[in-house]
């Protein structure tokens, strides 16, 4: 996960060693797998040994990490210190400026700037290019994480598998905290696809971490599915989740949708998208009149997501389309790269491993090929 989240951020292992009962570590296979892995260190927390070492290495780290000694402005830092010490959890924006210019900032745009640079630090939350959040600055992020876990903890809310109005959020949120900024925390909800509206529903939403866990029936066309596979190195939580609130307008009568699949209905076909997440894979079948169409919808929004990390390392598995193979639900699957890079060398056929017959390269490309060239 560090590996995915983080841009090579140093790793520490830090052995908890309960009544001083040794726990070894393969050190030099987790070096060979992690090259960012640096050290290390035993601890007893009931005793505290090695813990001043453990604190001493972790702040050498962070003291060397890129951001850390970069100069600031003399302005910037009065600005942050004056923040800090602010109670309160949010503060409007003319009020955010009244704090610069009281510590000498008087450009707008260095306080634009200043505060782009506070969110992208987590010191504070500032949404500039969204409506409705660029009003406010959000002192401490945790009031905001925290007003989310209200909803979601909510056990009307559990009950109803996610579903909510904005009547429930008005109990959820009648706090003072919370009360006077329930149209800002439901949008922070939105923008970090935590939430969606449910289209031709109005003020009714829906969570999809919540949704129902099991799969839910429906009928299926198998005759002349495209298929589509990614197969992942390691599968984070929450790639099917993003996919459903990025493409919740075509959940197929928006009711077939659970926690981890969703039915799409477009233009008169229908693409099956499940994360078959103990496999680490991500299954794609589609049926109808514009295949082709629906199937690339689906890869855009799904390579969107996998762009947000960092080193994600999955395949994708393209399907044969010999005559054992087309029509079938498990046909062999080709890695699309490998495909690429033998049509670059000048070999044109493959064999398939169901029917032993020679399979036209270009053709296996084409099926797939809107959605790659």
């Amino acid at each position: 996960m560090v590996e995915l989240l983080s841009d090579n951020s140093p790793v520490l292992i830090i052995k908890n060693e309960k009544q001083d009962r040794q726990c070894e570590v393969n050190e030099r296979q987790l070096r060979g797998e992690f090259t960012n892995l640096k050290d290390t260190l035993a601890t007893n927390l009931a005793t505290n040994r090695g813990l001043a070492e453990i604190k001493d290495t972790i702040q050498n780290y962070i003291s060397r990490l890129p951001h850390v000694g970069t100069p600031l402005p003399k302005l910037w830092v009065r600005v942050r210190y004056a923040l800090d010490n602010y109670s309160r959890n949010y503060i409007s924006v003319e009020e955010y400026c009244n704090v610069c210019q009281l510590n000498n900032l008087t450009d707008r745009k260095e306080m634009l700037r200043l505060s782009r640079y506070l969110h992208d630090l987590g010191v504070c939350l500032h949404f500039q290019d969204d409506p409705t959040l660029k009003h406010y600055v959000i002192l401490k992020p945790e009031w905001g994480t925290a007003a989310v876990y209200k909803v979601l903890d909510n056990q009307t809310v559990n009950k109803n598998l996610g579903c909510f109005t904005q009547a429930h959020l008005k109990d959820i949120w009648q706090d003072s905290d919370y009360s006077d900024m329930q149209d800002e925390l439901l949008q922070l909800m939105m923008r970090f696809k935590l939430c969606y509206l449910i289209p031709h529903r109005s003020y009714h939403y829906i969570a999809p971490q919540l949704l129902a866990i099991d799969q839910l029936d429906y009928t299926w066309d198998e005759s002349n599915n495209l298929i589509l596979r990614y197969k992942y190195k390691f599968i984070p939580k929450g790639i099917i989740t993003r996919f459903i609130v990025e493409t919740h307008p075509w959940i197929d009568q928006q009711k077939l949708v659970w926690r981890s699949g969703v039915i799409l209905n477009k233009d008169q076909t229908r693409a099956e998208v499940i994360e078959y997440y103990n496999q680490r894979e991500i299954k794609i079948r589609v049926s109808g009149n514009r295949k082709k169409e629906l199937l690339a919808v689906v890869t855009y929004e799904l390579e969107k997501i996998h762009k947000s990390y960092e080193r994600l390392q999955y395949d994708t598995l393209v399907p044969c389309n010999c005559e054992t193979c087309q029509g079938s639900q498990n046909p062999h699957a080709y890695l699309l790269e490998a495909l690429y890079k033998r049509l670059n060398a000048g070999r044109y056929q493959i064999e398939c491993e169901n029917s032993y017959e020679m399979v036209d390269v270009r053709r296996l490309i084409d099926d797939v090929n809107e959605l790659y060239v």
